[in-house]
């Protein structure tokens, strides 16, 4: 389900007045006085501030609905409106207003920095009351009870407290890379058991999963470099959480390359979930209304060219020297600050880096033989992913296939 569908939705149905009084004339009179009494009601508030965000010019009454982006990749007409309007702009529909964040030092300034007044979220009647999430923190409305909840996972997922569940990832992965192995043209689904370990970011982790498979399949050459050096750091042995952070930094920087540019290249929420602004504010002499609702247009700030020179193609080596030192978040930014959400996300990416450099040290990932080349449109929806496509996925050798198996049954016995 689109995120601006959910938006949408909670907008007065202008069309189905007018389709009414079309097709039925005896109501025609009512239609037009609602619209009328709608008009007045809207003209006569206060003048609009001069110190708005930009803004492409709105229609009388209904305002910028002609102009919010519909799918598919809604994100990318976003990022458009952001080249004309500017890094913070705003689209207006009646009396709702949306500011779209396209940096990451606002999205920062705001979300971050200010998190006291940004912390709300926007009432989503379908996902949360009908869908029964309404119970977990990203649908919470900003109060005691979130405040609890965001105590209790900062406490319970933080840098060192992670460490503690290491054990626990790695055995669920075993799990993945045996039903890879059992199966695997059924990949797809295999990947939606990671859920199991983390739920909060199952959505992201598995469209995360997805699209590294799609990269494997399309970007074959950056497969074989990834595995050349997790042979020589692993050897006869599965990689792990400690091969990664031991010896106090990362000691694979193409395969910490080749991830981060899968997430930056395909961000699972390419349009982060709304926060509302709980009273007016001001930033860069912009009055931002309270009420808004904020979106942060990640996919933007990770296909900036000034942040990413040439952002539309899949190259891991832009995150790389050229003597094959991982670059600083310095030097150039980290995907993953904005790619899940602001906020702190250790587990999620421990996760998925283990998923990854596990496949890529015991599997080949091919297209089959003749396939057509696999769509790169992402699905819109507040998680996106890539369509789903065929893959042909091999073990690498024997003595990889018996590694898998001897895991396997270690991780049944406990």
């Amino acid at each position: 389900m689109s995120l601006l569908t959910n938006i949408t939705d909670q907008l007065p149905n202008v069309d189905g007045l007018l389709t009414t009084a079309r097709s039925n004339p005896g109501a025609s009179w009512t239609a037009l006085g609602a619209l009328v009494l709608a008009a007045v009601y809207l003209s006569t508030r206060s003048a609009k501030p001069k110190n708005l965000p930009p803004s492409p010019p709105g229609k009388f009454f209904v305002g910028n609905l002609a102009d919010l982006p519909r799918g598919p990749e809604e994100w990318k007409a976003f990022k458009k409106l952001g080249d004309t309007y500017g890094p913070v702009y705003q689209l207006s529909i009646l009396d709702r207003h949306l500011v779209i964040l396209g940096t990451v030092k606002a999205a920062l300034d705001l979300l971050e920095k200010r998190s006291a007044i940004y912390s709300d979220r926007a009432d989503f009647p379908m996902v949360g009351e009908l869908m029964g999430f309404n119970w977990t923190v990203p649908m919470q409305h900003y109060g005691p009870w979130w405040r609890l909840h965001r105590r209790a996972i900062h406490q319970h997922f933080n840098e060192n407290a992670v460490k503690l569940l290491w054990p626990e990832v790695e055995r669920t992965n075993t799990v993945f890379l045996h039903l890879l192995q059992t199966d695997p043209k059924g990949f797809w689904e295999h990947c939606r058991c990671t859920g199991i370990v983390y739920f909060a970011g199952a959505d992201t982790t598995v469209g995360t999963m997805h699209a590294f498979f799609l990269a494997l399949a399309l970007f074959p050459e950056h497969q074989i470099t990834a595995q050349a050096e997790l042979d020589a750091i692993c050897g006869g042995s599965l990689p792990t959480l400690q091969d990664r952070h031991g010896g106090g930094g990362k000691r694979m920087p193409f395969v910490e390359a080749l991830y981060s540019e899968v997430v930056r290249h395909y961000p699972p929420l390419p349009l982060g979930v709304p926060h509302r602004l709980m009273q007016d504010d001001e930033y860069e002499g912009m009055l931002l209304k309270q009420n808004a609702l904020i979106i942060p247009n990640a996919y933007a700030m990770l296909h900036d060219p000034s942040t990413y020179p040439n952002p539309d193609v899949f190259d891991p080596y832009r995150f790389l020297h050229p003597d094959g030192r991982l670059k600083t978040s310095e030097e150039m930014m980290d995907p993953r600050v904005v790619a899940f959400g602001f906020g702190r996300r250790h587990f999620v990416d421990d996760e998925e880096w283990l998923m990854i450099a596990t496949v890529l040290y015991l599997f080949d990932v091919r297209l089959p033989e003749g396939a057509p080349r696999p769509s790169e449109v992402m699905c819109s929806g507040i998680v996106s992913s890539v369509d789903k496509f065929p893959a042909q996925i091999t073990i690498r050798d024997k003595k990889r296939e018996a590694l898998l198996n001897e895991a396997y049954e270690r991780e049944k016995r406990v």
